[in-house]
Parts: C-alpha cells; sequence; structure tokens
C-alpha cells in the first residue's frame, strides 16, 4: 500500500510534518494516525511486530466486531485504543467507544 492509499483513512492526518490541531483529542487522533500510516507504508516484519501485540490487545478487550463496517481499519482502531488507554492511564473500554463515536467519527 502507499501513503496515499492509507492517508485516505485518515481522519486527521494528511501527511504533515507537523500536528495542525491544537485541541488534545485531535492531536492524539493525528498522531495515532501518522504513527500508523508509518508503520503500515513499509509492511516490514518491523512494522508488523509493533502493530501485532496493539492489535491482539484490541481483540482481547472485545472490540473486534466495534463498528466493524465504519471504513476504519481494526489496525487502526487499534492504535487508537492503545493509545487512549495509554493517556488515560487505564482500561476503559466503554469510554473509548464512547471517544470513538462522539469524537472521532463525528469530526
Amino acid at each position: 500500500m502507499y501513503k496515499n492509499d492509507l492517508q485516505s483513512f485518515c481522519r486527521f492526518y494528511k501527511g504533515e510534518t507537523v500536528c495542525p490541531f491544537k485541541d488534545g483529542d485531535k492531536q492524539m487522533f493525528w498522531l495515532c494516525e501518522k504513527w500508523w500510516t508509518e508503520q503500515t507504508i513499509p509492511a516490514t516484519d518491523a512494522g508488523c511486530e509493533l502493530i501485532t501485540p496493539i492489535l491482539k490487545e484490541y481483540t482481547d478487550a472485545g472490540l473486534s466486531s466495534f463498528e466493524l463496517y465504519d471504513g476504519v481499519p481494526i489496525t487502526l482502531k487499534a492504535v487508537l485504543f492503545n493509545r487512549y488507554c495509554k493517556y488515560a492511564e487505564r482500561v476503559d473500554i466503554e469510554d473509548f467507544r464512547k471517544l470513538y463515536r462522539t469524537t472521532y467519527i463525528k469530526d
């Protein structure tokens, strides 16, 4: 996959080198999308080694069928969930679902 193909899945990251957002949630989304794009483009073993445990964490949390048909790749959702839990300093599945639906998808 090419960078432009991956960026078509992103709602906030459009290839910039510096985050254009001041809002904390939007900054987190932008950073997640940028990192996800950078790790997915090369499709190397190193990128897979970084994303695989994040995807496992996501599926272990019971989120593998969450918003399945919204056009956002599961690996990107997994990265968003991972960073959300890290920033919130806790695993809160329902709060993540709410943030995703009300802030990530709506913006």
